[in-house]
Formats: C-alpha cells, structure tokens, sequence
C-alpha cells in the first residue's frame, strides 16, 4: 500500500504498534509523573502547599520532590535545615507567586518583621 507504514498507519507519523509515541516511549500523561501524586502538576501542588503556611509541609513536600526525582542528597539536605530557615524559604516563595497575592501580605509582614525588605519580584535583602 503506497504512503503507509504498514497496519493503515501514515509513513512518518510517529505512531507505532502498542500505543507507543515517537522513540518508543509511551504517549506522556498530563500531571503523571509529578511529586504529589495526582492533582495537578508540581508549581499546583507547591502553591497549595505554600498556601497551608506550614514550614514543616513545605519540607516535606520539597524532600519528597527532590526523591521523586531521584536526588536524595537533595532530599536528606532539605529534612536537616531549620525551621527557621524554611519559614523563610516558605515566605519569600510565597511573595514570588501571583498566584498567591491574597497572602503575600502575611508573608511581606512576616519578612519586615525579621529584618528583610521583600520587593516586588519576592526577592528579599536584607536591611
């Protein structure tokens, strides 16, 4: 049959038996594959983390993401910082988002009150 592939398919289409995409991988899933599990995808599921204004969370969720992905170095780092020093991760991540403008001014007091000048692109320095 002139201008197919074999089994009806276009030449070139990428298309191949199994339901397998373009250099044999299966066809990517919107959200798999992402810390979390299901329910979006990683900045969904970070903003609502950041949302709960739990510092422990926000590790947790970090450590988690940095597995998933294989970096367990990356993960043990994160689960041995402070809670200090989450706060004011969690803060800052939290001014940086518009998604989140309805909290930033909780965060913008929280980092004033700890001697850091929050900008408008969420960077902070220190007065």
């Amino acid at each position: 049959m002139a201008g197919t592939g074999g089994a009806g398919r276009p030449r070139g289409s990428g298309e191949r038996p199994g339901g397998k995409g373009r250099g044999g991988k299966p066809p990517r899933r919107r959200g798999s594959g992402r810390p979390g599990g299901g329910g979006g995808g990683y900045a969904q599921q970070l903003g609502a983390v950041l949302r709960q204004r739990d510092p422990l969370a926000l590790r947790d969720f970090l450590a988690a993401s940095a597995r998933r992905y294989g970096n367990e170095q990356e993960a043990r780092e994160l689960e041995s910082r402070e809670e200090s020093e989450l706060a004011l991760i969690m803060h800052r991540s939290i001014v940086a988002r518009p998604d989140l403008a309805d909290i930033h001014g909780d965060s913008q007091r929280w980092l004033r009150a700890h001697g850091l000048d929050p900008d408008v692109t969420g960077e902070s320095h220190r007065n």
